[in-house]
């Protein structure tokens, strides 16, 4: 109820009212009425009820404080305090009482008498019938109640009355077919069902005769209900309560404990884009699959989705879920996400699960195109900054990278994790570093280990950074050590530590270690590999293996890559220092 102004006339104060009171009781009573509104509008809901207990003891016929507190309590009862006394009927009750010519008062006694089954609504909320504005509620509610009563004579009485207002057959056709439906009636929804089929030949109101399929189930009549179910089948439009006859297959499949038709049916209602039942029935699939076939089951749910015209987001979060959860194939979790991202182009979690199944297939191109169509959607998520600057590094577009870097920094902020933090902090400092912005990289890298200790990209490039500038080699020793702890069997971080502890002289040390990194390392004679091999070398030259040392030169130097320096060495046979 809007308060339209401050002379909104108190429905509850009339002559007689005005005359008990004094005037300045009811100008308070009506100071207190709207203070009590402004309250409420500003949401302090306690404050306003507490305004209105108070607007009550001065006016106790108040009608309209009395309406406000009983709303306020059906609305708001699990946050009024312990000591309220209230009674939601009697405020009602007393809002009707003092303006009985108040319609809104009359239907919300009425409603609320009928909330409670008791017939007093029946005699309440009757004279609203001549009432144009409250007619149409008060006939549904009039209904409500007969049906739960199980009161079908008088239902079929108030929606006769109804017909012509309501104008529209059907509809009083079908609320009396679900009333007896409901109240198990089956001769009536079976007569009445046959009934519209008659009376409206050159209609397609073959969804009624779902209420005869209903009937047959509910009576066990399966050779009805199938012979029946099969004729609809054949002539029912498609696109006409899609779904709804495969549900009732499905309930049949239920009764019959026929779990293949239960499936049948629900994926029937799953693959139709036009049905509401789809998440009912893709809900009723998976509770009802066994485990060992649930993968099976929902990858063929996901191939035969994907080609079909749809926006049901809500179905494919689901499907994902599930398809993530039992391990699904990649590339077919994949293509459902970009079917939601299609339906949703906002929905950052899906676009950077994306991003991230594109990093980690070494696709650059769609990494990249995902981040740009990303920043249209989402420019103030740094996460298509770092991805799209690290795509851009991989194109050796430093400028470019450090340039995202730079504007995703503003888009950081406590809402992160601290872990996420330091990878951008991390990945900016990469690229601080090999545009030859030294002291800022490592300033960088220092920041990104306050918010996560253990990053081991981190502790890793930042050592083997300072190695190559042969400087704060403890420092360096200490954050490689942490790396290897962690990640022990990591040959990228195994290299760096040996070549960081060769540089300390701990040659016997740097041996150790030099050794367990070929170990760990996949085809060690690749060109990505280079760098290992001439560390091998130099560590082994170092430790007195002059021939083993020139083998790994020798590797080294037939490689695509090889810089002067190592072929200098395999060809001369020594050591020379970079």
């Amino acid at each position: 109820m809007v308060l339209i102004c401050t002379g909104v006339m108190m429905a509850g104060s009339g002559k007689d009212d005005n005359e008990s009171l004094s005037a300045r009781a009811m100008r308070k009573y009506k100071a207190l009425y709207l203070e009590a509104m402004c309250r409420k509008e500003a949401g302090d809901k306690v404050a306003a009820y507490r305004l209105l207990q108070r607007a009550i003891r001065l006016n106790p016929r108040g009608g309209e404080a009395y309406f406000e507190m009983a709303s306020f309590l059906e609305e708001n009862i699990n946050i009024m305090p312990n000591d309220t006394d209230y009674d939601i009927l009697d405020y009602y009750a007393k809002a009707h009482e003092f303006c009985p010519d108040n319609t809104d008062y009359t239907f919300e006694l009425g409603r609320c008498y009928l909330m409670m089954g008791d017939s007093c609504c029946v005699e309440i909320l009757r004279p609203l019938l001549s009432n144009r504005e409250k007619r149409e509620p008060v006939f549904a509610l009039l209904c409500d109640y007969y049906t739960q009563k199980g009161d079908f004579s008088n239902l079929c009485g108030i929606l006769e009355q109804w017909r012509p207002i309501k104008d529209d057959d059907i509809y009083i056709w079908e609320t009396k077919m679900r009333a007896a439906e409901s109240m198990l009636l089956y001769d009536e929804v079976l007569a009445m069902a046959d009934t519209v089929i008659k009376l409206y030949p050159e209609k397609k109101y073959n969804f009624l005769l779902c209420f005869k399929l209903e009937v047959y189930l509910a009576q066990n009549e399966l050779d009805k209900f199938t012979a029946l179910a099969d004729s609809i089948e054949k002539h029912i439009d498609p696109y006409f309560a899609p779904g709804y006859l495969d549900w009732t297959r499905y309930k049949c499949g239920i009764k019959n404990k026929d779990k293949d038709m239960c499936n049948k049916s629900l994926i029937k209602i799953v693959l139709n884009p036009l049905s509401e039942l789809r998440m009912t029935a893709l809900d009723a699939l998976l509770k009802n699959t066994e485990i060992s076939k649930l993968r099976d089951m929902v990858d063929s749910l996901a191939i035969h989705l994907l080609p079909l015209e749809d926006s049901d987001v809500e179905l494919y979060d689901k499907l994902y879920a599930t398809m993530d959860h039992v391990q699904s194939p990649d590339s077919l979790k994949t293509s459902i996400l970009s079917k939601i991202l299609i339906l949703n182009p906002s929905d950052d979690r899906s676009r950077i699960s994306l991003i991230l199944d594109a990093s980690k297939n070494e696709d650059n191109e769609r990494l990249s195109q995902l981040c740009v169509d990303g920043l249209k959607e989402n420019p103030s998520n740094s996460v298509y900054y770092l991805f799209l600057a690290g795509s851009k590094m991989v194109k050796k577009d430093t400028k470019g990278a450090l340039d995202l870097y730079e504007e995703g920094m503003h888009y950081i902020s406590s809402n992160n994790s601290s872990d996420y933090i330091a990878q951008y902090y991390s990945s900016y400092a990469d690229a601080l570093h090999e545009i030859g912005r030294k002291e800022e990289a490592y300033a960088m890298y220092d920041s990104a280990l306050i918010y996560n200790n253990v990053n081991t990209m981190c502790l890793n490039n930042y050592a083997y950074f300072l190695s190559l500038e042969n400087k704060n080699l403890e420092k360096a020793r200490e954050m490689s050590a942490k790396t290897i702890e962690i990640s022990p069997d990591e040959p990228t971080f195994l290299d760096t530590y040996a070549w960081i502890v060769f540089l300390l002289k701990d040659y016997a040390e740097a041996r150790k270690y030099i050794d367990l990194t070929i170990e760990n390392t996949e085809n060690i004679d690749s060109p990505e590999n280079i760098v290992i091999l001439d560390h091998a070398g130099d560590i082994y030259f170092h430790n007195g293996f002059r021939e083993e040392a020139v083998n790994f030169w020798k590797r080294a130097a037939k490689l695509d890559g090889a810089t002067p320096l190592i072929k200098k060495k395999a060809s001369q046979r020594r050591y020379f220092k970079e």
